[in-house]
């Protein structure tokens, strides 16, 4: 089983008259694996949007760093 919560989130790119924006995001995240005790570690998002009428959809996710 795998938990996340967000610790901080900004965004770092936004171009309305495109409807294109970025966001960088970092999580906690927390993986289980059956009896095992759970790892943590830290994940840093890029994550892409893209404007569709009045609605902004994410358009992509990719890890950032390491």
């Amino acid at each position: 089983m795998s938990t996340a919560s967000l610790v901080q989130a900004a965004v770092t790119d936004l171009n309305p008259a495109a409807g294109t924006a970025r966001l960088i995001a970092v999580l906690n995240v927390r993986v289980s694996t059956g009896d095992g005790a759970p790892s943590a570690k830290q994940a840093r998002l890029a994550v892409d949007f893209a404007r569709d009428g009045e609605t902004w959809k994410i358009g992509g996710v990719q890890a950032v760093g390491s």
